[in-house]
Order: C-alpha cells, then structure tokens, then sequence
C-alpha cells in the first residue's frame, strides 16, 4: 500500500500486489468479508504497540523492568493469553440479525475476541478462566522452608499451543 498525504492528511491510497494475481488475492478478501487489504492486520508496529499497551515492563521512560529474562516472558505470555483468549476486540465483533431486548439501549452486537473468531471458543474467557487452563508456577517460585510450594500463578504454555493450533487453522488460509 502506498498512502499519499498532503498536510498530514492521507488524500490516496494506491494498492500493489506484490505476491500473486490481484483477482485471487480480492476473491479471498471478499469471501473473508472484506472489501479491501487492511495493513493493520500485519503490521509489525500493530503488534509493538498493543504488547507495549497490555506490558508496562517494555513501555518507555518507565522504571518498570525485569530483573531476570523468565519473568519478561511469563509477563508477555500473560499479555497475550489475555488479548487472544479474555479481551473481546470491536473490529471482530458480529452484527446480531435481531437487537437483543436489555434494561437500556437493545443488544446490537455479538462481542467477539480473536479465539472465539478462529473457532477455538465459543464464549469469551475470564481471567480465572485462562489461568486455571494453564496453571503451573511461576517461573521464580521455590519450595518454601516447610516443602510446601508458593502461589500457583499463571504459565500460559497450554494457551501458545492453542494459538499454534490456531494460526495453522483457518485464519491463516490466506
């Protein structure tokens, strides 16, 4: 994609197939839904400033950090089990054919989180949720003096192994 912009402001966007014929590549778009190639959906910037959002030990000019290299990971593998499996996004909500009666304004929308869109779920997680399907230790915690081991805290292995599974499935067709 190449974006033309005058005072700022994008004016014109200019689109380039670079792999593959333009008809296979729109035919796909269309049967995914789509009417045009979004560039959020791979851009590397994207995915920096969502887990710079979601893990304040990688936001700048903070005095948060990891003393040891495990914790960074546990604490990533926790961000993104939470934006997958807990965090409904808008962009992937669905438009409910009939508004849901509430105590307010009706029901428009199905809200929908990137798991419960790759078929992996049917229903959005809660935090106890993800933690109980992986629950392991934390990568620091010892036995204590008296044998008995600490907090068991969230390890999401199990979680990266859906997604895995996931990534191989049908979102990644393309």
């Amino acid at each position: 994609m190449h974006k033309e912009r005058q005072g700022g402001r994008v004016v014109s966007v200019t689109m380039q197939v670079v792999f593959g014929r333009a008809e296979e590549l729109l035919a796909h778009l269309v049967s995914l839904g789509m009417r045009q190639i979004n560039t959020s959906f791979v851009e590397p910037l994207r995915v920096n400033l969502t887990l710079r959002h979601l893990v304040s030990r990688l936001k700048r000019r903070r005095l948060n950090f990891s003393k040891k290299r495990e914790y960074l990971v546990w604490h990533l593998q926790l961000a993104i089990g939470y934006y997958h499996w807990v965090c409904p996004h808008r962009g992937l909500r669905l438009h409910l054919a009939e508004p849901v009666p509430t105590r307010g304004t009706p029901k428009k929308w199905e809200q929908r989180t990137p798991a419960m869109a790759a078929g992996l779920t049917d229903h959005i997680w809660t935090l106890e949720e993800l933690r109980s399907a992986c629950s392991m230790s934390h990568p620091g915690r010892r036995k204590t003096r008296h044998g008995q081991s600490g907090a068991t805290v969230f390890r999401p292995v199990a979680v990266f192994a859906l997604q895995k599974q996931a990534l191989q499935g049908p979102l990644n067709t393309l």
